[in-house]
């Protein structure tokens, strides 16, 4: 289990949610590891101390909460779909949630440092998370300056205060980045088996999860390599990316792609979807993440070209409209639901 997984499933298992199988499998890991029976330890020591057994708990709930809302400013939003909300609830449902929330807070910089003994503990500070649903976007500014734009269904981890010699964040999904210029702290950005590394500049990380990670570089020059945290096959060590280049990485292959069109990949920063040489699947992703919508192929098996295509902001029916047009489709949409099927001659 990773850090964010124990924290989560060891509260779950002390709070009586575990499948039995879930269970059997946390037991095991338990009787192995010295760091997370310390860690389920402080977990069920504040949990006794705070929630009320009588009360029923939502554990995800909680969680989430505590994982994304600090700090959490409000997003842009590409749809009309009201935001989630953390409104207070009533004193009979909120109360063990917030025990639950008062649990993790307590333990999670101890966990986090107990779970990665070999790293001074100044690098690990208080975390704090930006989350976005699809449909949203957001932009914030950290600690040293750093001016992040957090695109549609992703998530970005970050400390309060960041170490005196290194800048770390971690992100799941795509964000574009304009780095505060600090030659004694190079910035480092942990994304899907990625490690990207710069001192100050400008570029866009993309790395949904079972996607390859990909750098796009506006400006200045930018490190992509394997992060040697995770189990990623051994590979180059890293490319130097310059402007106007993309760098990917997908499992063991490290590629660099000169002289790209940087609209195909920061449109986004600007409310534009671009779809190039875009595979049906590919299109549906992007269209559940960029308008909250479950996107269906009637027929999975049919012939289809690929999506070259852009849109400046226009509304999603009309979006729906062209695609369908252009890869001779058409499409029923009920609420959220949007089927595409071929045409009936």
């Amino acid at each position: 289990m990773n850090t964010q997984t124990d924290w989560k499933r060891l509260t779950r298992y002390v709070a009586g949610e575990c499948t039995a199988s879930e269970a059997a499998d946390i037991e095991s890991r338990l009787a192995a590891d010295e760091s997370l029976r310390s860690l389920h330890h402080h977990i069920r020591e504040v949990w006794e101390a705070t929630v009320s057994p009588e009360l029923p708990v939502d554990t995800e709930a909680a969680w989430k909460r505590q994982q994304y809302q600090s700090r959490r400013p409000e997003p842009e939003r590409r749809t009309s779909r009201p935001p989630v909300s953390f409104r207070p609830r009533r004193r009979s449902a909120l109360w063990p949630v917030a025990a639950l929330v008062l649990a993790l807070l307590l333990v999670g910089p101890w966990a986090y440092r107990s779970l990665n003994p070999a790293a001074p503990a100044e690098t690990h500070p208080e975390i704090t998370g930006f989350v976005t649903a699809q449909g949203e976007r957001m932009t914030v500014q950290l600690s040293d300056g750093t001016r992040v734009k957090l695109n549609v269904d992703s998530r970005l981890r970050v400390p309060v205060r960041f170490a005196s010699d290194r800048r770390e964040v971690v992100l799941e999904g795509e964000a574009y980045f304009d780095v505060a210029p600090d030659s004694r702290r190079p910035f480092v950005i942990h994304a899907g088996g990625g490690r990207v590394r710069v001192l100050g500049t400008v570029f866009n990380v993309r790395a949904y999860p079972e996607e390859s990670v990909e750098v796009a570089v506006e400006e200045g020059l930018v490190s992509l390599g394997a992060d040697p945290d995770t189990e990623t096959e051994t590979v180059t060590d890293s490319v130097l990316l310059r402007a106007n280049q993309l760098g990917r990485l997908k499992g063991a292959e490290l590629t660099v792609r000169p002289g790209i069109d940087l609209q195909r990949y920061l449109g986004w920063t600007r409310n534009r979807l671009v779809f190039h040489e875009a595979p049906f699947a590919e299109v549906a992703r992007e269209l559940e993440r960029w308008y909250d919508l479950e996107v269906v192929l009637a027929q999975p098996d049919i012939p289809l070209t690929t999506l070259d295509a852009s849109f400046d902001d226009v509304p999603v029916g009309e979006v729906l409209r062209v695609i369908a047009a252009t890869l001779n489709l058409e499409y029923e949409r009920n609420g959220r639901r949007v089927v595409f099927r071929p045409v009936v001659s």
